[in-house]
């Protein structure tokens, strides 16, 4: 059939696979969104097909294309890919320093075998593997520059600096690192010595090893509903730091929404006040207050404080003063506290703090908190619930771009190109769908499974 279509003959022996290869790394050059994307957007606003006056953005994970692998399989990995290397690059150096049990325990990979389960045994096993590699590592100083840089042994070096400890600096001493001893954050902590821009992410009780896809669609409800922006981070990144991003780019391309519906995860005060100041209305939930006494729905919480930024004072509702009033500008907030002497004689001092000093309030600054008070009270309302319902379907674009695309797992390595493979499946997803518009096809209604019913019943 692709031969038919290519008007070839039935001889035809195709095209060699590299092609492929070769054209993907052109793409790789420029952002591929300008190519692969944006021309199609370009037509169907052409045609009115694309108003993008709403707009909605979510995010999903994308696992790596590289083997998950746990702590003592990314170690034994590292190591033997720097030794793969290096035995490739020079090999008589590491013929003068190589043990003799090296090439039979690291010639393969380590989950070809079986790593001893004993504690004892498997303690062993870990204090060789901490010595063999730090054992490598002090002789790197012997080798020249070129040979030095590799990207294995670089990688292996920081391997070892995250993950082990050796006591007194005595390299058969070491043993791997506990969670708390960890000397990186996430962001930098690699999982995967083949794929070193692959991050652990977790999200409430979910974690998983690769990369995140942030989608934004519109919404216009009389026109197909296509993909407007892909972005792509790595697992750790918040979506916080995402939504300014593409509200930027999109008003680089004509098509800044007045309106961007997102979940609590893309909102604050700050990065909404800089929205509004374009123009946009951020449509999402705030999170509400995390105080006890705002969970427990007693004692005294912020809102039940006057506070008076004219005279930078804030009242308690007991009526006393406070005596400190002190800007934190890193976190665009003000700290207040009040007097010790008026705390211990409180008779209400149990519903205020379980603190054994005077109660301290934070707050953000006035125009962030103003805002804060009015997203809060918006959101009660039957007009905004209306609005953030439309966020819902953004799920079902990532539902489609997982199963009919392929996007829940990168099919290659390293950001660029995982960014790449999010682009031609949000490019796939939008022919798809104006293909259904033309058809008159409608749009697919919630499912709803068959025990769900039964709860509803």
């Amino acid at each position: 059939s692709f031969k038919y279509f290519l008007h070839q003959p039935p001889s035809y022996s195709g095209f060699d696979p590299s092609t492929l290869s070769d054209f993907r790394a052109r793409l790789l050059v420029c952002d591929s969104r300008d190519i692969v994307m944006q021309p199609l957007l370009d037509a169907a606003r052409k045609v009115g097909l694309l108003k993008g006056e709403q707009q909605r953005t979510d995010s999903t994970h994308i696992l790596m294309a590289a083997r998950d692998l746990n702590q003592l399989e990314l170690c034994n990995e590292a190591l033997r890919f720097a030794m793969e290397d290096l035995a490739d690059s020079c090999l008589p150096w590491l013929k003068s320093i190589a043990k003799a049990h090296w090439y039979e325990r690291y010639s393969v990979p380590c989950f070809n075998f079986r790593i001893p389960k004993k504690e004892k045994e498997k303690i062993e096993w870990i204090r060789q593997l901490a010595e063999d590699g730090a054992h490598l590592i002090s002789h790197l100083e012997e080798l020249e520059e070129p040979h030095r840089s590799i990207s294995t042994v670089s990688t292996l070096l920081d391997v070892w600096n995250q993950q082990f400890i050796f006591d007194n600096d005595d390299i058969s001493k070491g043993r791997l690192r506990t969670e708390k001893e960890y000397v990186v954050q996430a962001s930098e902590m690699i999982v995967s010595p083949k794929d070193l821009d692959s991050r652990l992410g977790t999200k409430r009780d979910v974690s998983h090893k690769g990369y995140k896809a942030h989608l934004t669609e519109t919404i216009d409800p009389e026109m197909p509903h296509l993909i407007t922006n892909v972005e792509t981070t790595d697992a750790t990144v918040a979506d916080l730091e995402l939504r300014r991003k593409i509200e930027n780019r999109l008003s680089d391309n004509q098509m800044m929404p007045k309106e961007h519906t997102v979940d609590s995860g893309y909102t604050d005060t700050k990065s909404i006040l800089e929205s509004r100041k374009d123009g946009i209305d951020v449509i999402g939930e705030m999170r509400q207050p995390t105080h006890w006494q705002a969970k427990q729905g007693k004692g005294f919480d912020l809102s039940g404080f006057k506070i008076d930024f004219v005279n930078e004072i804030v009242e308690c509702p007991q009526g006393k003063i406070s005596v400190l009033w002190s800007p934190r500008p890193k976190e665009d907030s003000i700290l207040a506290r009040f007097a010790s002497k008026d705390c211990k004689a409180c008779p209400f001092r149990a519903d205020c703090t379980k603190g054994t000093g005077p109660r301290t309030i934070q707050f953000k600054e006035k125009e962030q908190f103003n805002l804060l008070k009015e997203l809060r009270e918006r959101q009660t309302t039957d007009e905004f619930k209306k609005k953030y319902s439309k966020r819902a379907g953004i799920e079902g674009t990532i539902s489609q771009a997982v199963r009919r695309t392929g996007l829940r797992r990168t099919r290659f390595i390293g950001i660029t190109k995982t960014l790449l493979h999010c682009i031609l499946s949000a490019a796939a997803l939008n022919l798809i769908r104006l293909y259904d518009w033309y058809c008159q096809k409608p749009r697919a209604q919630t499912r709803i499974s068959k025990l769900t019913q039964l709860k509803a019943a």
